[in-house]
């Protein structure tokens, strides 16, 4: 089982979008689909007691989930990154609570 399907499981995915050429309408047939989402981490791991995690990715980096306090931080430096996700049309949400 992925992280992914562990933050999912726990019901902890708040957000969750696709971005990347099809965000932008420049995919083509042999794009595939990347998506970034938002999530919250277990109070232990917010606590530093297993570790905090910022992030999770696939190994292409095609599929990035952050933690909602990283997602504050890196809005509040202007990253665009995380300024896209704010922006999402609804037809691009794939989930949020």
């Amino acid at each position: 089982m992925t992280k992914f399907d562990l933050i999912r499981q726990d019901g902890r995915l708040l957000y969750e979008y696709i971005r990347g050429s099809h965000l932008y309408g420049l995919n083509t047939p042999q794009s595939d689909v990347d998506t970034r989402g938002v999530y919250n981490c277990l109070p232990d791991n917010l606590l530093g007691i297993y570790g905090y995690e910022a992030q999770v990715s696939d190994a292409r980096h095609d599929n990035t989930w952050f933690e909602i306090g990283e997602l504050i931080r890196l809005v509040m430096k202007s990253n665009p990154t995380m300024l896209e996700a704010l922006f999402v049309p609804e037809d691009k949400i794939i989930g949020e609570v």
